[in-house]
């Protein structure tokens, strides 16, 4: 019978974790997918991590999608305990105050609306609230033109005037 391996710690989980401990880090430097990707296999070598030969910008990708999935899920568990522990932490409020409220001491009457209303916002409970923007939010042709032609090289200026004559008429 075979022994069952330990698939948290084989030695193929192991490279693949110190390989996106890498690429994290040179994408956390400012390194693009390409330049991760050109220079991954010196550091492969380096760590003795070995590295497919079909490894590309691709697979960078792949691999920093990976990585902030597993952040994104370690976020939301903290955020999850987080919530789980305030509520708590009302609801032991709520109790202390409950008694001296409903015999008409009006400053915990206060109190105790306040706590409904924090946990009704932690829990979502409560219609979003409405903000309004006031203001000229609007954004003339012209400055369209004007921030267009600063992000783009002067072989694309006649294109983008094109466009612009287009959306005029």
């Amino acid at each position: 019978m075979k022994p069952k391996r330990n698939q948290r710690t084989s030695a193929s989980r192991i490279a693949t974790a110190k390989r996106r401990n890498i690429v994290m880090k040179l994408r956390l430097g400012g390194a693009t997918l390409r330049d991760i990707a050109k220079a991954l296999p010196e550091w492969a070598e380096r760590e003795g991590i070995p590295l497919s030969l079909k490894y590309d910008w691709r697979s960078v990708y792949m691999d920093i999608e990976r990585e902030m999935c597993k952040v994104d899920n370690q976020t939301k568990e903290v955020k999850d305990q987080m919530l789980s522990i305030n509520l708590d932490r009302l609801d032991y409020m709520f109790q202390g105050l409950w008694k001296d409220a409903v015999n008409g001491n009006e400053h915990k009457v206060d109190r105790i609306l306040k706590i409904l209303d924090r946990q009704s916002r932690y829990l979502g409970l409560d219609a979003p609230v409405r903000t309004e923007l006031s203001g000229d939010l609007s954004l003339t042709v012209k400055d369209l033109h004007e921030l267009l032609a600063e992000d783009v090289g002067t072989e694309d200026q006649g294109e983008i005037n094109d466009s612009i004559d287009e959306v005029q008429e």
